[in-house]
């Protein structure tokens, strides 16, 4: 991630953990150790625990956010908490569309789209939150997943509100299910969140600017032959990159590949390459240039897809 272009976040959600007695205590013990760090750095606590994290967070650089939060101001909905209630303790973050609110409590995007519009107008900064089930990964849908909930849930957000809203990448298919999401697995479905959030949202200039399959609006569905290597020129509006934001372009394998090498050219001079032990069909594939490496760009810039002959599926 390019920290020139937008700030880390490290938020814990603390779920249904920690009186207030115990959060106070956690809390001073995680201040020293943050106090140096060059991120944001959020407690998302239950209800009970925020007006005594609030007081233990002062002086900090920690912030505090709640679990969720209703659409409504105010209204019969036993259980629930507003905008205004956290507003006026100091809440500054909410999560909203966990998973589990989704898989418990019935949170549907028309819901969460709700919630994240009330707490933008209070001037809350929402944590978004999507994922695929481990049946949707396995079915290969998950960019459609992703894609879906990112539409419906900031659906009708201006893109100025979107800028201040974190979309937060869940694996909900590694969860309690023996499964582990690898990192190059969690920054791939990242990429894409970027990718739709610039391209359908328009989020606006700060947003990474992203290219799916270099000339067509879907991901190009790359077919390599052993030894064979697949090169593709980057529109010149690309190239060009005005707005200074880092240029990833992207395409989805259709067969089993081992050791990928995706490599950008200028004039046949090596920008940047990146290796892929292994890439398995419908994963998308990223190669990010950043403005720095794009200056080095003249002219023609390319990117190729190859393989070595003995390691095709």
């Amino acid at each position: 991630m390019n920290k020139q272009l937008r700030k880390a976040v490290i938020a814990g959600n603390w779920k249904m953990n920690k009186t207030p007695s115990q959060a106070k205590t956690l809390l001073g013990e995680i201040a020293p150790l943050v106090k140096d760090a060059d991120c944001e750095v959020i407690a998302c606590v239950p209800y009970v625990d925020l007006c005594t994290a609030i007081e233990a967070v002062k002086g900090t650089n920690i912030k505090i956010g709640a679990e969720n939060c209703h659409w409504a101001e105010s209204g019969a909905f036993t259980g629930e908490i507003s905008t205004g209630m956290l507003t006026e303790l100091g809440v500054e973050y909410v999560v909203l569309g966990h998973s589990e609110r989704r898989q418990y409590f019935g949170e549907t995007d028309e819901t969460v789209n709700k919630r994240t519009k009330a707490a933008l107008a209070a001037g809350l900064k929402p944590i978004v939150c999507v994922g695929e089930l481990l049946w949707e990964r396995e079915c290969n849908i998950t960019e459609e997943v992703i894609a879906r909930q990112i539409k419906l849930d900031l659906f009708d957000v201006s893109a100025e509100d979107v800028k201040k809203t974190i979309i937060a990448y869940e694996p909900v298919w590694a969860i309690g299910t023996g499964k582990n999401a690898t990192a190059e697995q969690a920054e791939e479905v990242c990429a894409f969140v970027d990718f739709v959030t610039q391209e359908s949202l328009r989020a606006g200039e700060n947003a990474s600017k992203y290219v799916q399959g270099i000339h067509n609006k879907n991901p190009k569905n790359i077919v390599l032959r052993p030894g064979n290597r697949v090169r593709y020129t980057v529109p010149q509006h690309i190239q060009s990159n005005e707005s200074e934001t880092p240029v990833s372009i992207m395409f989805r394998p259709t067969d089993v590949y081992r050791n990928v090498q995706i490599t950008a050219y200028s004039n046949d001079v090596r920008i940047k390459s990146v290796k892929k032990k292994i890439v398995r069909p419908g994963e998308m594939q990223v190669i990010e240039l950043n403005p720095d490496q794009l200056g080095m760009v003249k002219d023609n810039l390319t990117v190729s897809i190859e393989i070595p002959e003995e390691d095709i599926e």
